[in-house]
């Protein structure tokens, strides 16, 4: 089976098929001396099928943009979720401070009750409701 691409076009305008095999037999690329070298120390040395690709730039898979904007839109949404998760925390601490001060005075009121309820029955001055 035969793969079909369209072809390449390098920097001079001449078409490249990066999916060519180069013949077998004769060694037909020059070997790069260190004078004739024309590439600087940071450039890698790229195999001959991926020079041409080399020279476009890197190619984006079709998906990888709209999963970049699905990504953003997603951490986008993370981070509003935590600024209000954290407004909700600060509320609830706020509801809790307020709850303590219910809570002393409903200790308060029991304890007098049961106050209450030991003086009249030590007095025996407790009676029936009517």
């Amino acid at each position: 089976m035969m793969r079909v691409s369209p072809n390449r076009v390098h920097a001079s305008g001449v078409a490249v098929d990066p999916f060519r095999q180069p013949p077998r037999g004769k060694q037909t690329r020059q070997l790069h001396t260190p004078e004739k070298d024309t590439r600087t120390q940071s450039e890698p040395l790229l195999p001959w099928a991926l020079q041409p690709l080399a020279l476009q730039g890197t190619m984006e898979s079709p998906h990888e943009h709209q999963q970049s904007l699905l990504l953003t839109r997603i951490i986008t949404n993370v981070e509003k979720l935590n600024e209000a998760i954290m407004v909700l925390n600060k509320s609830l601490q706020e509801i809790n401070i307020q709850n303590m001060n219910v809570e002393l005075v409903a200790q308060m009121f029991k304890n007098y009750q049961s106050n209450v309820l030991f003086h009249l029955e030590a007095t025996d001055s407790l009676k029936e409701p009517s």
